[in-house]
């Protein structure tokens, strides 16, 4: 009896054991689909998102036909090393050349590259660090390969940030190979492949500068590179203005100039005649050539108050001789009933005309100029003019435009003048001035 229980009791675990691992094997499911649903994309048909720091990138690869560096497209991550993976994929530089650092420094302070555009290029320095890989590499090429090797980065990292040099070193020790026309040890400038892609574009300019008294504007014709620096540079080397100045910024779109402290310091140590002809030089080449009416220019980024002129104002043409240019002023009496006149001397530009009516108590003490084109004859001045106008009553009304428009039609020999504030026709209770106006006769 006692046997027969024991065998059951085995028989009964052995049961229990053979479930347990039946339930065992039944949990493990076999993979199926994901998702039968035919209207959601497969993996193949996902769109693939492109990455956010993926940007455009304009390289500068060999053309060997024409013996010229040309412009070919791709992307980067924004990184220096991107640039030199870039150029790897479209020119041979080495199986694995690596950037181990690039600085762009001023006065040894780092600058972002965002903020190079604000800074002229010659002011600062630039260095681009490889592994020994590229030194390897130049060392194997012949000159012609080296020169092409070496320009392709060079000219490429010039070219997207905008830099004029660039030291190029090898783990921190200078660059051993050397091609023609470079000074071991020197930063790199463009680099071309034949004389012929050096030449420059030849512009006409006419150069506006003081005669040997400093009283008269001369003019010349010169040939410059079309650039606002070529400009400056034309002047300097005239005498014109002071050397070693350069161009911080410039806006071709609206009208203004940035100017170097060494313009600032030259326009400061001049007498009142030199200060018109220093200025008036860069005022009359630049809407020369650009054939524009006025011009903003400041020193630095910030507005010029040296001198005896108010430059808070954009610049129109110095159109007469410096100083001593007689001007016949027209006032109205104490009665506002009639004009008188009077012969004061000016130096040959709007705002002294302005300021001699000034002086007369003509026009209100605030009017400024805010432009003038003699050829269009049309004169615009600041807001506060177009506010005396509309206050006043008939009598001033009369005095008030026809002083302004008698004195600037006498001196500049002018048919008629249209009048407009702050870049508006002129209106007052009476009148609107939409048409050009000639001499006022009362």
């Amino acid at each position: 009896m006692r046997t027969w229980y024991k065998s059951l009791l085995i028989f009964c675990v052995c049961i229990a054991l053979m479930v347990s691992g039946c339930m065992k094997n039944n949990s493990k499911q076999t993979p199926g689909p994901i998702h039968t649903d035919t209207n959601e994309p497969t993996p193949t048909d996902a769109v693939i998102t492109p990455s956010p720091n993926v940007y455009p990138l304009t390289i500068l690869i060999p053309n060997l036909n024409s013996l010229l560096f040309e412009e070919a497209q791709a992307t980067y991550d924004g990184t220096a090393q991107g640039i030199l993976d870039a150029i790897r994929e479209h020119y041979y530089i080495g199986e694995n050349p690596e950037v181990l650092s690039f600085l762009i420094t001023y006065n040894g302070r780092e600058v972002d590259a965002a903020e190079v555009k604000n800074y002229y290029p010659d002011d600062l320095t630039s260095a681009l660090d490889l592994t020994r890989d590229f030194a390897t590499t130049l060392n194997s090429l012949d000159d012609e390969d080296r020169v092409v090797a070496l320009g392709t980065i060079v000219n490429t990292f010039l070219n997207v940030y905008g830099i004029n040099t660039l030291y190029v070193t090898i783990e921190g020790a200078a660059l051993e190979v050397s091609i023609d026309g470079h000074v071991q040890g020197e930063p790199y400038t463009r680099i071309s492949l034949s004389p012929t892609e050096t030449t420059v574009p030849e512009y006409e300019l006419t150069l506006y500068y003081p005669d040997q008294n400093g009283l008269h504007f001369l003019t010349t014709t010169v040939y410059f590179d079309g650039t606002p620096q070529g400009i400056i540079d034309a002047l300097v080397s005239l005498n014109t203005i002071p050397s070693g100045t350069r161009v911080r910024s410039f806006d071709e779109a609206e009208h203004k100039l940035d100017l170097s402290s060494e313009f600032l310091e030259g326009l400061a140590n001049e007498d009142s005649a030199g200060e018109i002809m220093l200025m008036g030089s860069v005022v009359n080449t630049f809407l020369a050539y650009y054939d524009w009416s006025t011009i903003m220019i400041t020193c630095e980024q910030q507005i010029i108050q040296a001198g005896t002129q108010d430059y808070s104002i954009p610049q129109s043409m110095y159109l007469y001789d410096g100083l001593d240019t007689e001007a016949e002023i027209f006032y109205p009496d104490s009665n506002y009933e009639y004009f008188l006149n009077t012969k004061v001397n000016v130096n040959g530009t709007p705002e002294s005309l302005i300021n001699a009516l000034i002086a007369y108590s003509a026009i209100p003490a605030d009017v400024n100029v805010l432009s003038f084109d003699a050829e269009d004859r049309v004169l615009n001045l600041s807001k506060s003019f177009a506010d005396a106008l509309l206050a006043a009553d008939e009598q001033y009304e009369q005095m008030l435009m026809g002083s302004l428009v008698n004195t600037f039609v006498t001196y500049y020999s002018l048919e008629n003048i249209t009048i407009l504030s702050d870049g508006e026709y002129c209106v007052s209770q009476r009148n609107i001035y939409d048409a050009p106006l000639s001499f006022f006769y009362l």
